[in-house]
């Protein structure tokens, strides 16, 4: 079973920031965005394609949580940086959005609850125990 790790905080108190503190060559680095790391060197430690993935859909996580657990032994830290724009990318597509009124509009919720989780925790007993998923969030 992986480990689920939560670092939650306002913006600007150095979560990301911390990452500094992790191996690069056991690192790898999911991020919603292609903002630059705020890391020493980051353009150099995290490269996309080596350890560092640009992808904002809430949907894909699972699947790349799982391909890294099961190809790539020498990464020890999955780090999902930047969680909250995951919500944002999801909650402002337009399929969410288009789903305001009856039944729907608090289907779109549960929905969206049951991909967080889907996302991040659904397979977590099944992953590799020496692997720890950090999820970043503001």
């Amino acid at each position: 079973m992986s480990k689920p790790v939560l670092y939650m905080g306002k913006s600007g108190v150095g979560k990301s920031s911390a990452l500094r503190n992790l191996p690069p060559e056991k690192t790898y680095i999911i991020s919603p965005n292609a903002k630059t790391l705020p890391i020493p060197g980051a353009a150099t430690k995290y490269v996309e394609g080596r350890n560092l993935l640009v992808c904002n859909d809430l949907l894909d996580l699972k699947d790349y949580i799982k391909q890294v657990a099961d190809n790539a032994p020498h990464i020890k830290y999955l780090v999902i940086e930047d969680f909250t724009h995951f919500f944002s990318a999801r909650i402002f597509s337009s399929v969410f959005a288009s789903q305001t009124s009856g039944n729907a509009a608090f289907q779109r919720w549960m929905t969206f609850g049951t991909d967080v989780f889907q996302a991040l925790f659904a397979d977590t007993q099944n992953l590799r125990s020496d692997l720890f998923i950090i999820v970043i969030h503001h």
